[in-house]
């Protein structure tokens, strides 16, 4: 979690960080519609803007190791995914890269290779190609 204010105008918006990125030179952070909205940010579309952390997550900071279980092009299918394996396991995020096409990697944070393997392999079970991969 951090606020965003936006410098200009001194808005503010608590908001929730969700996956990585922006990947353009200059840029630290998009926001949603409506985050946009309260920060005033509509009609300049960018601003100069500070950034708060209020909190970090609890997962995602402990998280040393992740298993990728897929990776899409289209948003919609990667938290469908996210939803499906929500049910069964913590620590589960999107991804947002950015290159020639952006790609939504849905992941699960684990503390250590350990723990990744092991759901990996339960994982396998289900018929999944899961990757383990090093974060840091």
């Amino acid at each position: 979690m951090v606020r965003v204010t936006n410098t200009a105008n001194g808005r503010q918006v608590d908001v929730r960080i969700n996956d990585r990125g922006p990947f353009i030179d200059g840029r630290v952070i998009d926001v949603s519609v409506r985050a946009a909205r309260q920060l005033d940010l509509m009609r300049p579309g960018t601003a100069s803007v500070k950034l708060t952390v209020l909190r970090l997550a609890d997962v995602v900071a402990s998280s040393a190791y992740a298993v990728q279980v897929g990776a899409f092009e289209n948003q919609r299918n990667a938290e469908a995914l996210k939803r499906r394996l929500e049910k069964q396991y913590a620590g589960v995020m999107i991804q947002r890269v950015s290159d020639e096409k952006t790609l939504y990697r849905v992941r699960i944070g684990l503390p250590n290779i350990d723990a990744a393997n092991d759901v990996a392999a339960k994982l396998q079970k289900q018929d999944f190609k899961p990757v383990v991969v090093r974060l840091n």
